[in-house]
């Protein structure tokens, strides 16, 4: 064979060939994968840094949030808390504090939201003037801002109380107060020495009142009191509600059957037996400090949409109020309201009376208590020195909200005809009240009926909103199956009061906060 077809035939350098050739489609791959890769690598970071700037705002209200467990009033100070500035923590538009999460380099800013038209600053930090600047309906806001590599997110967040108004029913003691010792035959200091106690610990002699079988508590109870007293099969509760019984040692021991009754409560949900525990405000004078409208004396107040009519040191009550359910003498004046007003009712002199179990209405016209009756538009708050009557029917129209907070007694107007100084026997009124839309708290009393075991039976009295009282007051007395005299009850929570509030509607001593609700704010705000 020729040298030259030798050459031809020749296989040595194939390979190589075949070698380069894959090499260089795999290096257009590795290019064509480092190009794509490349390309990713900047959205991909951004994403991380976006995701890290939530995770920082997130964190921002969770410091926050540990902030107001430490201190419950720590949200009164704006910025500059006991103890000194913290890092992190700023009023609104103002995001010059930041605080760097350990091990990731991400910041936070917390701005507290003061309400609009006002501003949270050294002037009013620590005084009951924050409590207008930063709380909106009790709802206290914040906005919580994470950063990380240049990428910013934000949270709103709300915060509330835990508050009475979490519940259709709260009671101290599950007990009659100290003005209805008479009904016992016992003094009112006796009954506040020998019956401020839970159930298993105060004299057996104490008043116990009963939740009888035709009764309904259409939503959440609380009571600090180790047990509920019942007569037969009450409702307590809705799907959801919590019934409470703070002191219970179990939820087999949450209620009892008094004497000679049986059968078992319908709890449309599970007792919860301990529960955590509120405390009641010694008394209500915090609500002077807000108020709109002050009167002096004795005062009747008829509410109708958002205007109300004043009668104001009303001095016969005892030879008026007992007859008719109107206001006597002519009116000092009617005024229109605005969104929110809060009405105090002050003593106009020496009142000496306390609350009388036999009530025939003959305070002193000094004394500052307010009767209150018809139907409103607005959020109002009411508060008395001493006791709130409602003489008639108090409804609201509309998205009206109405608290009525009172020093002793909020009281359901029942006067009678008395036969003795202790023995009374017919109602003196055709009707009666039967419906009130109302928050009611009484700092020191309870919400009863006036002469609740004296004349004939009154129906059901229908209360739409939610009650707390130190005492628990009675409404009726009877079986359990229907009253002898006074009302059943017929009690429904005003489900608004999870979120909102009467204004400057009072709230437990040292209560906890609670997130109500969070969520992302787009795009971010610096304002």
């Amino acid at each position: 064979m020729s040298s030259f077809r030798q050459r031809l035939a020749d296989q040595r350098g194939f390979t190589m060939v075949s070698v380069m050739m894959s090499m260089m489609v795999l290096g257009l791959f590795s290019v064509g994968a480092w190009a794509a890769a490349n390309g990713d690598i900047k959205p991909a970071r951004g994403d991380q840094d976006r995701k890290r700037a939530i995770e920082a705002a997130e964190a921002g209200v969770q410091w926050y949030t540990y902030q107001l467990e430490k201190n419950t009033n720590v949200w009164q100070y704006c910025a500059a808390p006991p103890g000194g500035a913290q890092a992190g923590l700023n009023v609104k538009g103002s995001r010059t504090s930041w605080r760097t999460l350990p091990d990731s380099g991400s910041q936070f800013a917390v701005e507290l939201m003061p309400n609009s038209g006002f501003s949270c600053n050294s002037a009013n930090a620590g005084t009951t003037a924050a409590s207008t600047s930063m709380l909106n309906n009790g709802v206290l806001t914040i906005r919580s801002t994470g950063r990380s590599n240049g990428k910013q997110r934000q949270i709103v967040s709300t915060f509330r109380r835990s508050s009475f108004l979490d519940f259709l029913w709260f009671t101290k003691w599950e007990t009659s107060p100290p003005g209805a010792a008479a009904a016992i035959g016992k003094t009112e200091s006796w009954v506040q020495t020998n019956c401020d106690a839970k159930r298993s610990v105060r004299s057996t002699t104490c008043q116990a009142i009963q939740f009888p079988g035709g009764d309904t508590i259409a939503g959440p109870m609380h009571t600090e009191d180790d047990s509920l007293l019942v007569c037969g099969a009450p409702t307590f509760g809705r799907g959801a509600d919590r019934i409470e019984v703070q002191a219970a040692t179990s939820t087999a021991t949450a209620y009892k059957q008094n004497s000679g009754c049986s059968g078992t409560p319908t709890t449309k949900n599970l007792l919860v037996a301990p529960s955590a525990s509120l405390g009641i405000p010694s008394d209500n004078q915090e609500l002077k400090n807000f108020a709109t409208l002050t009167y002096y004396g004795n005062t009747c107040l008829d509410f109708s949409g958002n205007q109300v009519t004043v009668y104001q040191k009303q001095t016969n009550w005892a030879t008026t109020m007992p007859n008719n359910t109107a206001c006597s003498g002519s009116a000092t004046e009617t005024r229109t309201l605005g969104a929110e007003t809060v009405i105090w009712i002050d003593p106009d002199g020496v009142c000496s009376e306390s609350y009388d179990y036999y009530q025939t209405y003959n305070d002193s016209s000094t004394c500052g208590t307010v009767t209150v009756k018809g139907n409103y538009s607005t959020a109002i708050t009411i508060g008395a020195d001493r006791d709130i009557i409602v003489r008639g029917d108090l409804t609201r129209t509309g998205n009206g909200m109405l608290g009525l907070v009172a020093g002793n007694y909020v009281r359901v107007y029942h006067p009678v005809n008395w036969s003795s100084a202790t023995t009374c026997t017919s109602n003196v009124l055709a009707t009666s009240v039967n419906r009130i839309d109302a928050a009611i708290l009484a700092t020191k009393g309870s919400l009863l009926t006036d002469n609740w075991a004296c004349g004939n039976p009154l129906g059901n009295l229908t209360i739409n909103g939610a009650i707390a009282q130190y005492w628990r007051g009675a409404v009726g007395q009877g079986s359990s199956a229907a009253p002898t005299h006074g009302y059943l009850k017929n009690y429904v929570y005003d489900d608004r009061l999870k979120y909102s509030e009467p204004p400057q509607f009072l709230d437990p001593v040292d209560a906890s906060w609670h997130l109500l609700r969070q969520s992302e704010q787009s795009p971010v705000k610096t304002g």
